[in-house]
Formats: C-alpha cells, structure tokens, sequence
C-alpha cells in the first residue's frame, strides 16, 4: 500500500471519532468481517467524502478496520505496494490509547523504558524519551536499510534531534504498565 503524505494525515484524522457502542472484537480471517462505520463510531457521509478526496490523490489503497472488522475499503488492496516512512506514524497511532489511559508516559528516558541498544547507549542517547522515540527526535541514529541514507545520516552521538532508535523496537518492547 502506498501512502503520500496527505493520505496518512488523512488517515489520522478519520481515526479521530465518537464513542462507538461495544462490537467486540473479531480474529480476522481469508475473508474480513464488514460493519457499518456508525458501529464503530465513524461517519458513512465522511468516509464517502473521505473517499472522493482520496480519489484526488495518489493512494492505491485504503482499509480502515475496527476491532477486526472492514468498515471502510478502497482502492486496489491486492495491489502491492512500496511503502516507506509509514511505520513511526502508525506506530505513533499505536500508542495512543496507552497515553490517553496514562499507562505509557512521554517523558520516561529510554532506559527507564527498558529499552536495550544491540550498541549500548551512549552518555547522549539516553536522554532521549518515548516522547522523542514516538516523534523521531530522539537523536539515537542507527543505519538503514537504504546505504545511500545511512551515508547521509549524522554519526551516533553526534547531536540529539531527528532520527531514532528503530521505532519498530517499540512495538517489540514493553514500556511502563503493560504497554
């Protein structure tokens, strides 16, 4: 799937919705399960507006799914795609109910967190916290899988601000109570 950046903006603001009433949750399977977006708190008329914008953009495809349940589909999903620099945003999504329930706190330092490096931190790197990993401004710089950005990159240690530790090591790591 391919996302611009207009379309993950978009996709943030269609998760933004109303209390839903109680669909419990679904394991999906070959064959997804359909409800109606009002189900999940969402708006019919607005994903349709969403979908007329999407049709003005570059985006192959969308799916928004609630509790293991399509509420929302366009475009080709069969349809592969390269996608890159979707993760951190999605991931930031991710934790966003654990924030709101204050089971995961912004200002918490990476070894607070619990969080080990393959390299051990170094003295600048540990300064950095969720807040920084989540907004990729931690400083904590460790090489691509792209050479040609890795040679663009600033060397570790060399100043705290852009890029971070992987941000897919937060999906693997448990932060705070039981996030």
């Amino acid at each position: 799937m391919r996302f611009g950046r207009n379309s993950c903006v978009c996709l943030l603001l269609a998760g933004v919705c109303l209390l839903a009433e109680e669909l419990k949750p679904v394991a999906p399977r070959a064959d997804w399960e359909q409800a109606k977006p009002e189900a999940a708190g969402y708006s019919s008329a607005r994903l349709e507006a969403l979908r007329g914008w999407l049709k003005t953009q570059q985006t192959t495809a969308m799916m928004l799914v609630y509790r293991g349940r399509v509420i929302f589909e366009y475009g080709d999903l069969q349809r592969v795609s390269k996608v890159a620099s979707v993760r951190k945003s999605i991931l930031a999504m991710l934790f966003g109910n654990y924030i709101a329930a204050g089971k995961a706190d912004l200002d918490k330092k990476v070894e607070a967190l619990g969080l080990k490096d393959v390299q051990p931190f170094l003295d600048i790197e540990k300064h950095a916290t969720l807040r920084h990993l989540l907004t990729a401004r931690s400083g904590i710089y460790h090489p691509s899988g792209n050479d040609g950005l890795t040679s663009l990159s600033p060397r570790r240690g060399a100043r705290v601000s852009r890029d971070a530790i992987p941000v897919s090591e937060l999906g693997l790591q448990r932060c705070g109570d039981g996030v």
